[in-house]
């Protein structure tokens, strides 16, 4: 199902309303380690004429399917998002979107920047997820060797050896 929505009509009377409901196909719902099975989006979402602008109120649901950080196995991660959004004839940019010529608006936009900022950047399966091979690399605090002593002296990185040459008068 689209998400653009003729509001001819709703535009005729202020205040009047229209329900958009229902699972809708959103493109180009991906990042770089995740996306969105098939775009499905499931909105709830009313449209109400408000003068000659039109305001979007609801929300929007969608399942990411993202890579976990340690392991890259699959994290799936349901995601819901409130809208609030106004449709104006001449939009200001980055406050309202556009009302088509043909008393129309596109949702499609809407939604997928909602959903876009929901997951998280570098999500975990589970919160004690050691990763593919955790003898080889090891992760958390026991991953260093000198987590037992922190006070203890350690060797320094002989990566940054070039910075004890510089010198601040």
């Amino acid at each position: 199902m689209t998400l653009r929505v003729d509001v001819e009509r709703l535009l005729r009377r202020s205040g009047q309303r229209r329900e958009v409901s229902g699972r809708h196909t959103v493109r180009d719902l991906a990042l770089v380690a995740g996306h969105v099975p098939d775009g499905a989006v499931d909105v709830d979402l009313e449209l109400e004429a408000v003068g000659a602008e039109v305001v979007v109120t609801g929300t929007a649901s969608a399942t990411w399917l993202l890579e976990c950080r340690r392991c890259l196995g699959p994290v799936p991660l349901p995601a819901t998002v409130e809208l609030r959004e106004i449709f104006a004839r001449e939009p200001v940019a980055g406050e309202t979107y556009p009302l088509g010529d043909d008393d129309t608006v596109d949702l499609e936009p809407v939604v997928r920047e909602a959903l876009m900022l929901e997951p998280p950047v570098a999500p975990l399966c589970e919160e004690n997820c050691t990763g593919p091979a955790p003898e080889r690399y090891p992760t958390g605090a026991d991953a260093r060797p000198e987590a037992a002593d922190d006070d203890a002296e350690r060797p320094p990185d002989p990566r940054w050896a070039a910075l004890d040459q510089l010198s601040f008068d």
